[in-house]
Formats: structure tokens, sequence, C-alpha cells
């Protein structure tokens, strides 16, 4: 929902000193691109739902150095502004919604961690793919948009992250919108234990250094997410996102690389 509402408030403050005829033409997705300012094509995808996939290169694990390949569905969908489902908070529903402020709750998965994807983890037990439950608010402040999501997992480490982003939706031209934010990433005991923790047990099993983890910070980072739309049912979505790894967490003997960076690429069908 972040990008879909920056896209609308962005658009909104920038067509207040446009010609009236912006905001009173009717566009749709028959329109040709040439027809098309930015910021009414930016407005045209800040109501466009889309359905595809495409491929995300990720680190294998929180603090890994290596990389792993994931084919996955691009999809972004809301029903009468009460049901969604999209890759940033699952599926679920609004508990409140009027446009500038929204209340959501939803299910999503978090995914494990293989411990032969690094020897670096090699004898410190797998961690289950997670069932979450999230409750999200979001707030849009003008052109900036604030968002706030809780998590809290049902399997893995069985732990609550809260994460806070803030963002805002960029028109280049009229085929190119992309959506720069700002994101931080907090743990408690039980997710930073899991997931970066050695404990006494695991120790004496492998050799590695009794090492506790503490709640707080996990990380800091930005996240670029871009769509060009070549034909008019047709657009290519990419992501490009580096977080660094902050505080306690960054010092963890399974940490092989403080900053970890992502990359993704995907073609979606495009549809109101």
């Amino acid at each position: 929902m972040l990008a879909r509402s920056c896209l609308r408030f962005a658009l909104a403050f920038a067509l207040m000193g446009g010609p009236a005829l912006a905001l009173a033409q009717e566009v749709t997705l028959d329109t040709p691109n040439s027809s098309l300012t930015p910021e009414q094509f930016g407005r045209l995808m800040s109501t466009t739902s889309r359905i595809g996939g495409g491929v995300l290169v990720e680190p294998t694990y929180p603090g890994g150095s290596g990389y792993r390949s994931l084919l996955l569905p691009d999809i972004d969908y809301t029903y009468k502004n009460r049901f969604f489902v999209n890759l940033e908070d699952g599926a679920g529903a609004y508990l409140y919604n009027d446009g500038a402020l929204s209340i959501s709750t939803s299910g999503f998965v978090r995914l494990g961690r293989d411990q032969t994807n690094s020897p670096n983890i090699l004898g410190l037990g797998n961690i289950a793919e997670a069932p979450q439950g999230r409750f999200a608010g979001e707030y849009d402040v003008g052109w900036i948009d604030v968002k706030g999501s809780f998590a809290h997992d049902f399997s893995g480490s069985y732990g609550n992250t809260f994460q806070a982003k803030l963002g805002t939706a960029v028109p280049l031209t009229n085929q190119i919108v992309v959506v720069p934010s700002l994101t931080t990433t907090l743990g408690d005991h039980n997710y930073m234990q899991t997931w970066y923790g050695i404990s006494e047990f695991q120790s004496l099993a492998t050799g590695k250094p009794f090492f506790p983890a503490h709640a707080g910070v996990e990380s800091v980072g930005t996240t670029v997410d871009a769509l060009y739309r070549f034909a008019p049912n047709l657009a290519l979505v990419g992501r490009g996102a580096v977080n660094y790894l902050v505080a306690n967490v960054a010092r963890s003997p399974v940490v092989e690389r403080r900053v970890q960076t992502t990359l993704g690429l995907g073609i979606s069908y495009l549809f109101r």
C-alpha cells in the first residue's frame, strides 16, 4: 500500500499547481503514454492493480554473504478498499481506511534459514519458515508517507519485529515511477537470539563463541521500487534495497557481511 498511497498524495500535491485540465482529464490504461504527463501517469498507476512474477536475489540469510534466487509472484490488489493482497504485507483487511490514515491486519510468511547455507552457521540448526500475524498503521503527511508495522512469528523465532518506513513517490516520466523509502527494523529478544545469537548449548556443540543477542535495532536501510510501463497493460517492475546491520547484531559471529543488498526484477499485467 505504501507505493500506492505515496503516489496518490504526491500527485495530488503536484497537480495543485498544474493546469485545471490535468485534474479534469480522465485517463485509462488505454490512454497512450504519449498523451500523458508524468503526473497523470503516476495518478493512473496509483489506482491500478497488477499481477505477474519475477526473480528476487537476496542474501541466503540475514547477515550472510551468499545469495539465493527466488521466483516470486508480483501482486498488488485491493478489493473495495477493504481487502488486499501484496508482497509487502501479505493478505489481509483494513480495519480502518479513510484515504489518509489506514489500519490493517494481515497474514504473511517469514522465510527460514538452512544451516547448510554457510559454514558459518553449520551446526546451529535450521530456522523454520514462520507464518506471521501482522498489524500495520499508515498515515499520509502531505507527499510523505509514514508507516509502522508489527509482526509476530508463530514459528521460527516465535519473536516480534517492528518496522518503520518513510517514503514518497516520484513520477519521472510518462512511463516511469520510482518510490524511494527509508526503513528501520527492530526485534525483540526471541527474534534476535534465534537469528543472531549463539546459545551455550550451540557453543559447546560447534565450538563457536557464546553470543547473547539483545532486543533492539536490527538494521537501517533504503529501498527503491520502480515501475516502467512499456505497453498498455504490461510493466516491468524492479526493486533495489540496501540494509545495514547495526548495534549488537553487527557483532554476532553468524554475521559475515553487515551490508545486505537485494535486487528484484519482474513483469506484471496491469488492470483496474
